[in-house]
C-alpha cells in the first residue's frame, strides 16, 4: 500500500477520531469509569496513528527519516497490548457495573504489557520483531507472529467475556460489544496474509465508532450505576407524554423511594448502597412490560411511566410490585429488608397539569404512602 494512501488514511482517522473526542468531552459524565476507559481508547488510537505515520517513513536512509522510523515502529509494537487491556477493563465494566473488581484486572494486563515491552526490547538485537535495514526499510521479524498473538489473545479473551456474559449486558449493548472485535480481527488477518497492508489501527477507528454511536451516545440517557434512564430522560419522556395525552388516551406514572436506603447506605457502606440501587431497578424492571419506562430520578427514587389509561391497569402493576419487593425480602432474609414507598396516578389530561405540576402531585403521593407505612410500623411496635 503506498505511502500517501497509508497517510490519507491515518489522516481521515486521526479526524474521526478528533471529532469522536469532542462529543464525548461535551455530552458524556466524564466521572464514570467507562467514559475515562472509553476516552482512553480514543486517545492511545489517536497517539498510535500518528506514530503509525512516522513507522511508514521508509527509505532515504542518509536524512532524519530513520530515526523517525525508528521510534514509530518501536511505539507501535509497545502499545500494540494496550488497547485490547483497555478494550477488556471497558467490558468488564460493562457487564458487573464495579469500578473496585474491574481494576483488580489492571495487575494482569499490566504483566501482559510488560512481557511484549521485554520481547520488544531484546528485538532490538535480535530483530525477532522486526528491524529497520541499512536503507531505512521496515521488515518483519522471525517472531513477528508473537506481537500479533498478544493482541489476538487479549481480543480473543474480551470477546469470549462478552458471550459467556450476554445475560448481565444490556440487550440494546450486546451486539454493539461483539460487532467491536470484527474489524481489527479482519485487519489483522489481512496483514499477516498480505505484507505490506496493515489496517489495524484504521479498523479500530470503525470499532471506536460502532461504541460511540450504538453505547456512549445512548448512555447520554442512562443512569450509570442502575443502567436505567436517568433524570433528564424521565422528563423528556414524561413531557412528551403529557403533550400527546388526550381523554380517551393517556399514561400512569409510579415514583418509587427506597424508603430504608440511608439506613444500608450508612451502615454497610456505599458499595452495599450501590447493590441495593441496582437490585432495585431490576427488581422494579422485573415488573413491568418491554414497552414500559423506567428511570433513576436520583439518589433512591424512580420514576416508571405506564402507557395505560385506566386505573385498574396501573393497580395492577402497583400490585406485582409489591408482591415482587415481599418476595425479595424473604429470599434475601436481609438485616434491613428494602421498603419502598409508591405514589402513583393516572394523568389526567383535562387537568391540564404541567410536568413540575404532575410531578409534585405524584411526589405527593408518595409522601402520604411513606406516612402510613410509617404509622402502620409505630402501630405493630406499640402493639396496638
Amino acid at each position: 500500500m503506498g505511502l500517501n494512501v497509508n497517510f490519507a488514511l491515518n489522516a481521515y482517522s486521526i479526524i474521526i477520531l478528533f471529532v469522536l473526542l469532542f462529543h464525548s468531552i461535551k455530552q458524556s459524565d466524564k466521572n464514570s469509569l467507562q467514559f475515562k476507559l472509553y476516552f482512553s481508547i480514543i486517545t492511545i488510537t489517536l497517539l498510535s496513528l500518528i506514530f503509525d505515520s512516522l513507522a511508514r517513513l521508509d527509505g532515504q536512509p542518509n536524512t532524519i527519516l530513520p530515526i523517525l522510523n525508528h521510534v514509530g515502529n518501536f511505539t507501535i509494537f509497545l502499545v500494540s497490548p494496550i488497547l485490547p487491556s483497555i478494550w477488556i477493563l471497558y467490558i468488564h465494566d460493562e457487564i458487573f457495573h464495579d469500578g473496585t473488581m474491574t481494576k483488580r484486572l489492571v495487575m494482569p494486563l499490566f504483566l501482559v504489557f510488560g512481557i511484549n515491552a521485554i520481547f520488544l526490547i531484546i528485538s532490538q538485537f535480535t530483530h525477532w520483531y522486526y528491524f529497520i535495514d541499512a536503507q531505512n526499510i521496515y521488515q518483519r521479524g522471525p517472531f513477528f507472529i508473537i506481537s500479533a498473538l498478544f493482541t489476538i489473545l487479549l481480543m480473543l479473551f474480551a470477546f469470549l467475556m462478552i458471550i459467556k456474559n450476554k445475560k448481565k449486558i444490556d440487550s440494546k449493548h450486546y451486539n454493539a460489544l461483539l460487532l467491536f472485535a470484527v474489524p481489527p480481527f479482519l485487519a489483522i488477518f489481512v496483514s499477516l496474509v498480505f505484507y505490506g497492508i496493515s489496517l489495524m489501527l484504521n479498523s479500530t477507528v470503525l470499532s471506536i465508532m460502532i461504541i460511540s454511536l450504538y453505547i456512549q451516545n445512548q448512555d447520554l440517557n442512562t443512569d450509570y450505576l442502575t443502567k436505567v434512564n436517568n433524570r433528564k430522560r424521565i422528563d423528556q419522556y414524561m413531557e412528551e407524554k403529557i403533550r400527546i395525552s388526550s381523554k380517551g388516551r393517556t399514561f400512569a406514572t409510579i415514583m418509587i423511594d427506597l424508603e430504608n436506603f440511608k439506613i444500608i447506605n450508612d451502615h454497610f457502606g456505599h458499595d452495599a448502597g450501590d447493590q441495593v440501587l441496582r437490585e432495585a431497578a431490576q427488581l422494579l424492571k422485573s415488573c413491568l412490560r418491554s414497552v414500559d419506562f423506567i428511570g433513576r430520578y436520583g439518589g433512591d427514587e424512580f420514576y416508571i411511566v405506564l402507557d395505560v389509561s385506566q386505573r385498574s391497569e396501573l393497580m395492577t402493576v402497583v400490585d406485582r410490585i409489591n408482591s415482587r419487593l415481599k418476595k425479595y425480602n424473604c429470599e434475601k432474609a436481609l438485616p434491613n429488608p428494602l421498603v419502598m414507598s409508591l405514589g402513583y396516578d393516572v394523568y389526567d389530561a383535562s387537568s391540564k397539569m404541567t410536568l413540575e405540576e404532575f410531578q409534585k402531585h405524584i411526589d405527593h403521593l408518595m409522601y402520604r404512602d411513606k406516612e402510613v407505612s410509617r404509622s402502620k410500623n409505630v402501630n405493630f411496635a406499640s402493639g396496638r
